[in-house]
């Protein structure tokens, strides 16, 4: 009886494991799916050289508060990616 119920504490253990790491899955593609978006200013579902490059000057901008064209640590801190603005071309 002691090996059922430890096999049954496996069981309900990996399934859950198994949830956790396809909705993870799912979260990482969603985020590359709304970089693309962001990105893609032609919409041709692809990201080039310049289109990745004016976000990161996008992005760059958005994060030097004190427009000194430099980011200090506490601008740093704020660096994670925000739906907040599309690169133009």
């Amino acid at each position: 009886m002691d090996l059922v119920k430890s096999d049954w504490r496996f069981y309900a253990v990996a399934v859950f494991l198994f949830v956790a790491v396809i909705s993870w899955g799912s979260a990482v593609a969603q985020k590359q799916d709304k970089l693309v978006l962001l990105m893609d200013t032609d919409n041709n579902g692809k990201i080039s050289r310049q289109e990745y490059m004016n976000f990161m000057a996008a992005e760059f901008d958005r994060l030097d508060k004190d427009k000194s064209s430099d980011l200090d640590a506490k601008e740093l801190a704020h660096s994670q990616l925000r739906v907040s603005h599309r690169a133009n071309p």
